[in-house]
């Protein structure tokens, strides 16, 4: 698993992306449950996965108890509940255990120095892992000061003589000794060239400032390789406290995973430069040539913001717009539950149609992401044929402008096909030379699900994002397909929206509609980088 990568033959035609696991799987907005995450972990192909556990005993675990433990010490075993140790030991035996296959689970403790929980080798699972903590406890003083950097050290040793992927679990009380701040990024800087994941879970009353820090910050990491947890903020409340833990513990794992694979951490462990790789015409590799801008990974967006800047941290520039209208018959049947049984482009109303109302949102939130204001607008019905003859719109009040002519001069006809429209985003991708987003506008009855599954499965291969807008009644079980299948893609490259769904309840259907549109794309955008997508053009 972390063999250099294969020679080539020497009639090879060196490719970059041949060496490189592009293996397909969907791009979750957000996990809420437990099953969710633990899904997206098997298929993101999370295996060889090997536990490592480290365990505050500093001496500030005395005083960090005040309000979230009856003012005991976090450590205190002589009452009659569990301190928060043991009880996030034993959710984790719950819900971390079936990762580590092997179940031995390498545990240390920090105080004034580092030492292993059981110092004649790793502990034979979680409940190993609590018995010796029970007893380590009543033997052991607590004392010093607070220090990540040996636990991390050794970690990433631990993975160089092993050769698998890792995940450090850490429970702590958070109080980091100052003066060890500073060692304490670096450590973790360094810690992202590994194929290393680094949970740390909070116990006790924080602030946890400087844990936020960690989790967010540190822009110069290879990957986002640092999850932090508030244990009591997370299991407040919650119906199922094993549940809500071990949802946020494993949140950002799949992710971090899959950049792992991506930056080949997985494939070469030796960072000395005796073993950097070279093609036959002598340029660095994939893994040399590869940009590894570090953005924070999401758990999930929950404002226009939230993805707005997700997007700006992922470096979106050079971003051109596509627009695709449905003009197929069945939008004459479409609007029995949604639009007042009327067709969904009748334009005679006092209000928008749904076309209408999408074309206005998407004018307020993507206009700014097109460079250069001009905008391919096309209508699919039994051909395909420009919005505008002379050429593309300049912006999206053109594109209503002329929306409401042709829909005025055009009867809807034929089914919807989106073969044609994908086909020529394609084209225009590879004369303009820049990444694009099609975004198409329909009520979801396609034609021929063989061919379409084929032009999107295609477009995968370029830089480009297909954001499908759903309106009228659905139902959207084909969309939904075409969303979160097709494995055989390069990468997630589809996106659908039902917009009645995602605006009904909505205080700001303008901030509703642009979050889940432009959910997948910051994530869609690296994946294109990672898989340099974008030099192909």
């Amino acid at each position: 698993m972390f063999n250099t990568p294969a020679g080539r033959e020497e009639d090879e035609h060196p490719n970059v992306r041949e060496g490189r696991d592009n293996t397909f799987y969907v791009i979750r907005d957000n996990f809420t449950t437990l099953h969710e995450v633990s899904e997206a972990m098997k298929e993101a192909e999370v295996h060889d996965s090997e536990l490592i556990l480290g365990i505050d005993y500093t001496s500030s675990n005395t005083k960090q108890g005040t309000s979230t433990f009856y003012g005991l010490s976090l450590h205190d075993t002589s009452g009659p509940i569990l301190n928060p140790y043991q009880q996030v030991i034993c959710i984790l035996g719950e819900t971390l255990e079936a990762l580590d296959k092997e179940r031995r689970i390498q545990a240390f403790c920090l105080g004034d120095t580092l030492f292993p929980l059981k110092p004649e080798g790793s502990c034979s699972g979680f409940n190993e892992v609590l018995d010796i903590y029970n007893r380590v406890t009543t033997e052991k003083e607590l004392s010093g000061t607070l220090d990540f950097v040996p636990v991390i050290e050794e970690a990433v040793k631990i993975v160089e003589e092993t050769r698998r992927y890792h995940i450090l679990v850490i429970i702590t009380g958070g109080m980091i000794d100052p003066e060890k701040l500073k060692p304490t990024q670096d450590a973790i800087v360094e810690a992202s060239k590994w194929p290393l994941s680094i949970v740390v879970i909070g116990v006790g009353d924080g602030p946890w400032e400087t844990m936020m820090t960690f989790d967010d910050g540190l822009p110069n990491r290879t990957f986002d390789n640092f999850q932090f947890v508030d244990f009591h903020e997370t299991i407040e409340g919650a119906k199922n406290p094993y549940a809500a833990l071990g949802l946020r513990a494993l949140m950002e794992i799949p992710e971090q995973y899959k950049l792992i694979k991506n930056h080949e951490l997985l494939i070469d462990l030796d960072k000395s430069e005796s073993h950097v790789y070279h093609d036959e015409d002598g340029e660095l590799n994939a893994r040399e040539r590869r940009e590894k801008r570090f953005y924070v990974i999401r758990d999930n967006y929950k404002t226009l913001h939230d993805v707005t800047k997700a997007m700006a941290d992922a470096d979106i520039h050079d971003c051109e717009l596509i627009f695709g209208i449905d003009y197929t018959i069945s939008n004459t049947t479409q609007g029995q539950t949604t639009f007042r049984g009327f067709s969904l482009h009748d334009t005679s109303g006092p209000i928008f149609n749904p076309y209408q109302q999408v074309i206005c949102i998407l004018g307020e939130t993507f206009e700014t992401l097109d460079s250069d204001g001009l905008i391919p607008a096309f209508c699919f019905s039994d051909t395909l044929f420009p919005l505008k003859s002379e050429g593309p719109c300049k912006g999206f009040n053109d594109v209503l402008d002329r929306y409401n002519q042709v829909t005025k001069e055009r009867e809807p006809s034929g089914s919807a096909d989106f073969v044609p429209l994908i086909e020529q985003a394609v084209k225009i991708v590879k004369e303009i030379k820049r990444y694009h987003i099609l975004v198409i506008i329909t009520d979801g009855k396609i034609g021929n699900m063989k061919t379409t599954n084929d032009a999107i499965v295609e477009a995968s291969k370029w830089p480009l994002s297909i954001v499908v807008i759903g309106v009228g009644d659905g139902p959207w079980d084909d969309m939904m397909k075409l969303d979160d299948e097709l494995s055989e893609r390069e990468f997630d490259n589809f996106q659908f929206v039902d917009y009645h769904n995602v605006t009904k309840d909505a205080s700001n259907t303008y901030a509703a509609l642009a979050l889940g549109a432009l959910m997948e794309i910051p994530e869609q955008y690296r994946i294109i980088k990672n898989h340099e997508l974008l030099r192909k053009t």
